[in-house]
């Protein structure tokens, strides 16, 4: 009943907007009533599909038919199948098939959308058709008839435009050099972002404040200037250096969060260099170090590690830190023979482990 109450709730304004293309609107309450059925069939959307062509010249302005003839497609033919193996050959499973009904469902969704704002358009280019043929500074005379109207650039030129500026292929010059200076003034705003979320994470983070207070303590004081905020060309979200201090990759922040648990995790590195004068070089000494990070940072939090569909019923924390510091471990191309890399974390592993300092405990709320 719930369902049947949309298609009364949705006439009334439907009728208001469309009062003057009567047709359109029953066309509308076709595709709602459509959509809204307790027991929807294919003999639904085909009535539809044959009452949508009345109004070929709003095809034009349709914004999604791309989209909307790969999903139908979808679900018309994977429908069928997964039904059939689902109820005859009992090799399929349900939620294959209620999957299928889902992409049918949006698919309709999306053509009710793609349907009202097409018609609007076209009725905003009919009374306002100077505004459609914008001719600069000669506007068109009240006397001399329209201009015709010029139809949109379809589906396909759309999406090669936009692959085109994309990739910087089969582009002017002029659209060349525009990508560049984009791009340029993209990485000021990502270094600028960083330097904002660097100095206040130093200022009011907790866990962030103790380790620059306790690196000070150990005579290692880390400043704004030796961590830095720079573009990165590869994935990974930041480092450090005994030479270079921290560094940040500006272009890779998903969120402050995120700046957050790398930045205590290159601060733990910095502590370790500090505090044991560690040899990089050294596996056991990288191991250490990577494993003591990846633990203390909370760079393998709950929330993170369900992020990365890691899921266990114990003992998920540690395999994590293993995990993260195995993957640090064999970036480093003294650590990159077959099996070093893992053989150092577990040789270090428990020791490494138990050491939290300068934490009294392993935060896992970090």
């Amino acid at each position: 009943m719930a369902f049947q109450l949309h298609t009364l709730i949705f006439a009334i304004p439907v009728a208001i907007r469309f009062q003057e293309r009567p047709l359109f609107a029953a066309v509308l309450i076709v595709a709602i009533t459509t959509l809204f059925k307790s027991y929807p069939s294919v003999a639904d959307m085909s009535l539809l599909l044959g009452l949508v062509p009345l109004y070929y010249e709003i095809f034009k302005y349709m914004r999604y038919a791309f989209v909307l003839s790969n999903a139908m497609v979808y679900a018309l033919v994977l429908a069928p199948l997964f039904w059939h193996l689902w109820i005859y050959q009992g090799s399929g499973n349900a939620n294959f098939f209620y999957a299928a009904t889902l992409v049918y469902a949006a698919s309709q969704i999306l053509l009710v959308i793609d349907l009202v704002q097409s018609m609007i358009r076209r009725d905003i280019d009919e009374a306002y058709p100077s505004e459609r043929n914008n001719l600069g500074d000669h506007a068109v005379s009240s006397n001399a008839p329209a201009p015709p109207l010029e139809p949109e650039a379809g589906t396909y030129d759309r999406m090669s435009r936009f692959f085109q500026r994309y990739t910087g292929m089969a582009l002017p010059a002029a659209q060349t050099l525009d990508k560049q200076t984009l791009t340029a003034e993209r990485r000021k705003a990502d270094i600028k972002k960083c330097v904002e979320n660097r100095d206040y994470l130093m200022r009011n983070n907790p866990i962030i404040v103790f380790m620059l207070d306790e690196m000070e303590k150990l005579g290692c004081p880390f400043k704004r200037e030796h961590i830095r905020c720079t573009p990165c060309d590869d994935l990974r979200s930041g480092g450090f250096s005994p030479d270079r201090g921290i560094q940040l990759c500006a272009n890779h922040f998903m969120s402050t969060s995120h700046m957050k648990v790398t930045l205590a995790h290159e601060l733990v590195h910095a502590y370790d260099h500090c505090r044991f004068n560690m040899d990089l070089s050294n596996c056991l000494h990288h191991a250490c170090t990577e494993i003591r990070a990846a633990s203390l940072s909370g760079d393998c939090n709950i929330i993170r590690e369900m992020n990365r569909r890691n899921y266990a019923l114990s003992k998920q924390h540690q395999a994590c830190v293993k995990r993260r510091a195995i993957l640090s471990l064999k970036a480093n191309p003294c650590c990159s023979a077959p099996g070093a890399a893992e053989e150092a974390v577990n040789k270090v592993f428990k020791s490494c482990f138990r050491d939290t300092r300068p934490f009294d405990e392993i935060y896992f709320g970090f």
